[in-house]
Order: structure tokens, then sequence, then C-alpha cells
């Protein structure tokens, strides 16, 4: 069990998951109660959902409340599992592994929090906080262009990369249609095609780290191997909670580069893999 707290580490208190309804059918009074008979049962099936998931999130913090934090963290697991990942939901998730004494499990969901809100205060605090519990060796190495992907989230930039993109397409329209008012000169022009086809690659690149494989080690000690056997010599050892980079897999077992660039094989129970 570890002896302090992260900051914020009280419950956050979170709404049901908002659904929407498909749109009404139309062609007749017929379609019209058929309709409206799905919107009825639809919407009593929504309902019914985001009172299930308010309940059990209710009840894990009832849970973490009482000291329970292992059964906290179950709950809060089978949330997730049911499509409530909501940042609340992993923070808490987070939280109650790390009071716990679950390193590992509590950095794996502190991550995925922070994959959906990267300049979330608390979620960067609590997450370099459980890190420090885990040592120099299991901290990955951030490097610069990672800093500065982690500004925004994937969508972001992707969104970014569109608006510069229909920014010049717009810019050049209104100089052909408003040559008075909009004067552009040629240099100016390949300054915001390059700007534009900067963003698209920065949001392609981002795109692309995102889908790299990550996972955490949760068990107490997980040996590194020289190959994908049991039998396989002991490279070293990683600590409860270390960050990995996995690049390759072969049956039960993972190829991973650790946060000092070294590489080996691990059984993947011993990890838990990043979505």
């Amino acid at each position: 069990m570890m002896d302090e707290n992260p900051s914020g580490c009280g419950v956050v208190e979170v709404s049901g998951p908002r659904m929407t309804g498909r749109d009404r059918l139309g062609g007749g009074w017929w379609w019209a109660l058929l309709a409206l008979s799905w919107v009825i049962v639809s919407v009593g099936g929504s309902a019914a959902v985001a009172a299930g998931v308010d309940e059990a999130f209710d009840g894990a913090a009832r849970l973490y409340e009482q000291g329970k934090y292992r059964d906290a963290a179950t709950t809060y697991q089978q949330l997730v599992a049911q499509g409530a990942a909501t940042v609340s939901v992993l923070f808490n998730q987070g939280n109650a592994w790390f009071k716990a004494g679950e390193k590992g499990r509590a950095i794996a969901s502190y991550r995925q929090a922070q994959k959906l809100v990267p300049r979330d205060a608390d979620v960067s605090a609590n997450l370099a906080w459980a890190r420090t519990k885990v040592g120099t060796t299991g901290t990955p190495r951030v490097e610069a262009m990672d800093r500065f992907l982690a500004l925004l989230t994937t969508n972001e930039w992707a969104v970014a990369a569109m608006v510069g993109v229909w920014g010049w397409f717009a810019l050049m329209m209104a100089r052909e249609w408003l040559p008075k008012i909009l004067v552009l000169n040629p240099s100016g022009c390949w300054l915001l095609a390059v700007g534009a086809a900067l963003i698209m690659v920065v949001a392609y690149t981002a795109k692309v780290r995102d889908q790299r494989m990550n996972a955490v080690v949760i068990a107490s000690e997980a040996t590194v191997r020289f190959g994908p056997l049991e039998e396989a010599q002991a490279a070293f050892t990683l600590p409860d909670g270390a960050e990995l980079l996995v690049t390759d897999r072969k049956g039960a077992w993972l190829e991973v580069r650790d946060g000092t660039g070294r590489r080996g094989w691990v059984a993947s129970l011993n990890l838990v893999m990043l979505p």
C-alpha cells in the first residue's frame, strides 16, 4: 500500500453518458406510429443504461470512500468494459488502483485519461506522482516531438490540419474573386501553402505515434528475456509500473523497449496494453 495520496484523489462526480436516438421515420401514420414506439423503447432503454452507469459509478465511489480500493477499481473497470471510459471513470480508477498499491494499473488508467484530456492538470499531476513511485527505470523517455504532439489530441491535430488546408483554399478563392480587396503576392501564397502542409505532416505524425503499441508492467517484477521463450536467458527485470513500447509479438510474448532503450521479450500476462 502506498504511503501518499495522489493530488486530486477525491472521487469526481460524473453524469451518465450522452445518448442520442436515430432520426424519426416518415411516410405515413403507420410508420409514424412505429417510429414513435421505437423512440419510446429507445429512450427507455437509453435511460436504463444511463441509470445503470450512474448506479455503478456511485457504487464505486462508495467503495472508494469505504477504503475498498481494489473493489472500487474493479467496478470502474466494469464501466470501462461497458463503453463508459470517460475521463472521470479512468481518473477515479487510477486513484483507486494507486491506493490499492497497484502502480502499473494506476499509471495505465491515468495514461488513458490523459489521452482524452492531455492538458488536464489533475490527470497530469497524478500520473507524474505515480511515476515517482516507479523510479527512473520505469519512466519513459519523452522526445521533444512527443512533448509537442501531446499539446493536442490526435483529433485536435486533425482539425487543425483541416482548418489550415481549407483556410488556404478559402484565401486562394478569395484572391481570385476579390483581387482588389485581398492582395497576396506569390511568396505569401507559397508561405501559406507550406504552413498548411506542415500542419498536415504534424497531424499525420500524431496519428502514427498514437497508433504505436504501448504497455505497462502490472506484475510486482517482470523478467525480460533475450527470446520469446520461458527457457531463454533473462536479460533484465522491470518493476511494477514500468512503461514500455511494444515492437513485436510472438504468441504470448511481447518484444518491448523500456525508457532507457533496453530491449527484450516479456510474457504478455505481466503487462496491460494501452488502447
